[in-house]
């Protein structure tokens, strides 16, 4: 086999896996631990973080991330559908500064302080902000 051969195949073989434990490695990731609200009242408590102020995803989030029209927020979207993410809103509710991990840049170990946008709070600006999430469902875009 040639190496254009070779690394046709590995792509096509990690295409095709998606995460599996070898691109994880890669990439430094390890399985995700479960977690539950017990666990996530400890965290809590550690960090300071009042009760009120915590969320939890579930399976629902994809079909709310998908509600909107997929065509005119394609790029939005698949923001969102980001597996690392933190949105930092202003107190009007509004987004104002979004970390993903496909802005942070990087191979294998991301960086997430790529021009010193970490360096102020909230964060400077990485990934576009948008309000296909908003706080208040009232305002969200369909």
């Amino acid at each position: 086999m040639n190496l254009r051969t070779t690394i046709l195949t590995f792509s096509l073989i990690f295409g095709l896996t998606g995460y599996s434990s070898f691109t994880r490695g890669i990439y430094g990731m390890k399985n995700p631990k479960k977690t539950n609200k017990e666990t996530i009242a400890r965290s809590s408590k550690k960090y300071k973080i009042p009760q009120a102020d915590n969320y939890e995803l579930d399976t629902s989030y994809l079909s709310f991330l998908f509600s909107p029209d997929t065509t005119r927020y394609r790029e939005q979207i698949k923001n969102h559908y980001q597996p690392l993410q933190v949105l930092y809103y202003d107190k009007n509710g509004q987004l104002e500064s979004f970390q993903i991990n496909y802005y942070a840049g990087g191979f294998p170990n991301l960086h997430w302080d790529r021009d010193s946008i970490l360096t102020t709070f909230p964060p400077r600006v990485q990934a576009p902000p948008d309000s296909v999430i908003p706080l208040d469902h009232k305002n969200h875009n369909s």
